[in-house]
């Protein structure tokens, strides 16, 4: 292989799921009447029930320590339909929740995709779980990380106290609206045609980008994508 085109960092062609931009207009939000409106707790879309990283599991636990979590799509047993692809839809069912779950189905190094991209516009505070180094990505108090809670009972704690503090439930969504996601439903038109005008330049300039790769596995170490053990838990 001579070059490698994917959402690693570290690529020879970065080629993320989507991008992150900071605003360029002033956000004049009525966060009061934002927060007020919202009468449900917590909401995930999902279509993959199995998953390498056992978020189900996860959002069991969740459930059990007294998160109410609705979930809409193929893994939902209410019959919830999944507003997915649909903006318009997408954002009234959000207006309505404090927060939404962006859960990765694995946690493989720098792996964040459109659950995180395509609903990061809406007024609601995601809860992250993946391998990306979210602090990187997200502005600092805007998100908030299975990875920083020892386990989902010590989260549900924390998210019952923040769900119904005001103050601080806004703060955290003005921090969040410091960046935007420019993209149109999962599709992200800017980071594609980054990524596709970097692999142009490499074509043009072959002299002084030739890489070999002689082993895909060794490229691709088993050490990036973690698979899930007993003996680890599954939300780190």
């Amino acid at each position: 292989m001579n070059w490698s085109m994917t959402f690693m960092r570290d690529a020879d062609i970065f080629f993320p799921y989507g991008t992150l931009e900071r605003r360029t207009d002033v956000q004049n939000r009525n966060y009061s009447a934002i927060f007020d409106q919202k009468t449900k707790f917590a909401a995930w879309f999902v279509g993959n029930c199995i998953t390498p990283n056992k978020r189900e599991k996860y959002v069991e636990e969740l459930q059990r320590a007294g998160v109410e979590v609705d979930i809409y799509g193929g893994c939902c047993k209410k019959g919830h339909r999944l507003p997915r692809f649909n903006n318009e839809a997408a954002k009234k069912t959000l207006d309505r929740y404090k927060f939404y779950l962006s859960f990765e189905n694995s946690n493989c190094e720098d792996y964040v995709t459109e659950k995180l991209f395509s609903n990061y516009n809406y007024d609601v505070i995601q809860l992250v779980m993946g391998g990306a180094d979210y602090k990187r990505l997200l502005p600092n108090n805007s998100y908030i990380d299975t990875a920083d809670f020892k386990n989902a009972t010590k989260m549900a704690a924390y998210l019952n106290v923040l769900g119904n503090n005001k103050d601080k439930y806004i703060e955290m969504l003005q921090n969040k609206h410091q960046l935007v996601w420019n993209g149109h439903n999962t599709f992200d038109e800017a980071s594609y045609s980054k990524s596709f005008c970097t692999l142009c330049e490499k074509l043009n300039n072959l002299d002084s980008n030739r890489r070999v790769y002689r082993s895909m596995n060794d490229h691709y170490r088993i050490s990036r994508c973690p698979p899930f053990t007993k003996a680890e838990p599954y939300y780190h």
